[in-house]
């Protein structure tokens, strides 16, 4: 293939693979936003299902509050009215001091379980609150110096109970009022971490599951946890998210049924608590093998409980927006298409070119063909005319005349036959004609080749020098030779007839002939240096300057190739140096007359 199509197809094929690339990266980046807006919406959605946990965990924050507020942890009586509360599973009260002060009387006949939570929540109370700062050091002495053995847990209780009510002859809201006084006036720069709030949630795990505990600060000295029943705050709030969820659905009667999601409240362990859809059952199983598409966290006190919504593909491409796959890479593959068929129509144009030029090429090469036979006849007989014109001793006027106009006719054939040589040269494509290597004296061949120009050159006022240095017989071509040394005195005549002066030398390196070709003429500029050598190339198309086909040098340059050397232009100060080396090894012993390498 031409390089001129091969660079095109490459080019097309670039620009091809790049529209690709760049769809694909376009593709890939809009379904990074796509998935990004999607978990974004469906993230938005699990806000309220998280608020209405939230709405049950708060409601029985406020239960709790006012159930409270009503009682003082100080009276047994008040303390067993509380535990009587169906928010409350288990009610725990200690001191100051962390003393168990108040648990369920029916712990005599608990199950070990029943003990072990109450284990867990004394030891939590601890690890959390580690010491409650003491309102008043007076009161407090006097209740410890009061306490009984703790033999009996129960009977402690009700004995510390009793005995704050013995050595406090005030009712107990005046004895609250005045613990506060007392706690107010101990120490006024209390530190902010040892301050307790008056009620605050706890969570901890027992038997693998979430207890949720409520705590309350009273008086700065009673401190109680309510644990509240799992059974009863799962229940709750598994039946908000079943009214949230049928309420959604009320309001969105419009959406399709095949368009909605399954959501799950998983713990902290990953199992699933509670889920819920429209979407049928068959279908769930399916959703949860894929990863969730959205997943917020819960806010207290269920911390390390998640909320996560699996979308269907329907609903999740619904909201995701038009899916444009399909129309881009139509449209890359009729761009792609477009500049494929750009591509073989420019293909089969350079070749029909290419189809023409060859044609050309083979009707000059065989008109050249043609031309030789008729030119070598008319060189032959102008020469036999001149050679019987010069053997006449006084010429009269007309013969004079005549001889000069048979030098015209013999100069102009050997230009066009140097002319045929060359384009009969070019137009050989591969050189299928091996070099004709034969004893050859390389001075000798220079001195005829400028001889035929002698004539020409005088003629326009040429000073001719000739530096000859290579004697001897070398394995020449002489042809070649020939060709190279016309195509370079013949770019001198033409082209720097200005300079009136022509050198031609000649040396031997060697193995190596060296052909030097030095003209005074304009000269080449630099930038132009190797482009003279390729085809067709001429310094400039003016129609004053001297007509050529522009193969000359190109010629001379792939001649001296395949003679083993190289024809270069060298720097000069003024016109041209033009230098041809050739591998002609030195004559040793005698030849036969022709040798073919």
């Amino acid at each position: 293939m031409n390089r001129s199509l091969l660079a095109l197809w490459t080019a097309l094929a670039a620009a091809v693979i790049t529209i690709a690339v760049f769809a694909q990266f376009w593709i890939a980046q809009r379904d990074r936003s796509s998935t990004a807006r999607v978990q974004e919406l469906l993230t938005s959605q699990l806000s309220p299902v998280n608020q209405t946990i939230k709405r049950v965990t708060d409601q029985y924050a406020v239960e709790l509050e006012k159930a409270i507020a009503a009682v003082d942890l100080s009276d047994l009586n008040d303390c067993v009215k509380l535990k009587r509360s169906p928010l409350i599973r288990m009610l725990i009260v200690v001191d100051g001091e962390q003393q168990l002060l108040y648990y369920p009387r029916e712990l005599r006949n608990a199950t070990l379980e029943d003990r072990a939570l109450i284990d867990e929540t004394q030891q939590m109370l601890r690890d959390r609150f580690p010491r409650m700062p003491v309102a008043s050091p007076r009161a407090a002495d006097a209740v410890q110096s009061q306490m009984l053995p703790a033999s009996n847990v129960a009977t402690q209780a009700a004995a510390q109970y009793s005995l704050y009510s013995q050595t406090s002859s005030i009712p107990p809201a005046s004895a609250q009022q005045k613990l506060q006084r007392d706690s107010a006036t101990i120490d006024g720069t209390l530190d902010n971490a040892n301050a307790y709030p008056s009620s605050k949630w706890v969570t901890w795990y027992h038997r693998r599951g979430l207890m949720i505990g409520h705590v309350w600060q009273q008086d700065q000295r009673w401190q109680a946890v309510a644990v509240l029943p799992r059974a009863r705050w799962m229940a709750d709030i598994v039946s908000a998210l079943a009214e949230a969820g049928t309420s959604e659905e009320t309001g969105k009667l419009a959406m399709n049924t095949s368009q909605r999601s399954l959501r799950q409240l998983v713990d902290v362990e990953g199992k699933v608590v509670h889920q819920w859809s429209s979407l049928p059952q068959s279908q769930w199983s399916e959703l949860m093998r894929l990863a969730p598409d959205a997943e917020i966290a819960v806010g207290a006190p269920l911390e390390g409980w998640r909320l996560r919504e699996f979308a269907s593909t329907a609903y999740r491409d619904s909201l995701a927006g038009d899916d444009l796959r399909v129309p881009i890479w139509l449209a890359v593959s009729g761009l792609s298409l477009s500049l494929m068929l750009t591509g073989l129509l420019v293909t089969l144009n350079v070749n029909r070119q290419i189809r023409l030029a060859q044609q050309r090429v083979s009707f000059v090469n065989q008109v050249s063909h043609e031309l030789r036979t008729p030119l070598t006849n008319i060189c032959m007989y102008a020469d036999l005319v001149a050679q019987s014109l010069e053997r006449e001793e006084s010429p009269s006027p007309e013969e004079s005349q005549q001889k000069e106009r048979l030098s015209v006719i013999r100069s102009e054939s050997q230009r066009l036959t140097r002319l045929v040589n060359n384009v009969l040269e070019f137009a050989r494509p591969v050189p299928t004609k091996a070099l004709q290597r034969s004893a050859e004296e390389l001075d000798s061949i220079v001195a005829e080749t400028l001889a035929t120009f002698e004539p020409k050159l005088c003629e326009l006022g040429f000073e001719i020098h000739r530096v000859f240095n290579c004697e001897g017989k070398r394995m020449l071509d002489r042809g070649a030779v020939e060709q190279i040394l016309v195509n370079l005195i013949g770019n001198a005549e033409k082209y720097a007839a200005c300079g009136k002066y022509l050198q031609v030398a000649t040396r031997a390196v060697d193995d190596q002939v060296e052909i030097t070709v030095t003209d005074r003429g304009p000269g080449i500029p630099a930038r132009m240096r190797e482009l003279i050598f390729k085809p067709f190339v001429r310094l400039t198309d003016r129609l004053e300057d001297p007509t050529g086909t522009g193969i000359g040098l190109s010629i001379a340059r792939e001649l001296a190739k395949r003679h083993g050397g190289t024809c270069e232009l060298l720097d000069s100060a003024e016109g041209a140096i033009f230098r041809c080396t050739l591998h002609a090894p030195q004559l040793l012993a005698s030849p036969s007359p022709s040798t073919i390498l």
